[in-house]
């Protein structure tokens, strides 16, 4: 499915990051190590969206990839 681009304009970051855990892999291990220390969370789960790129496979990857090294951080804790 693709959202129209208009919603960029009414979906800001400031939304976001009130809804979801989102940015460069080291700004997600930091958002997630927040959340888990506030709430005393001992576990997690995410849910993943691919990132828009020009095809929905090079979304995919990118978001694939990063993930791994977001699971990777986390696991230095």
């Amino acid at each position: 499915m693709q959202y129209p681009k208009e919603i960029d304009k009414l979906v800001d970051e400031e939304i976001v990051d009130k809804f979801a855990v989102a940015g460069t892999p080291d700004e997600c291990i930091a958002k997630i190590r927040n959340i888990i220390t506030r709430y005393r969370f001992r576990s997690v789960s995410l849910n993943v969206a691919a990132v828009r790129r020009g095809t929905i496979f090079d979304g995919m990857l990118e978001t694939v990839k990063s993930l791994g090294d977001i699971i990777q951080g986390l696991k230095r804790t």
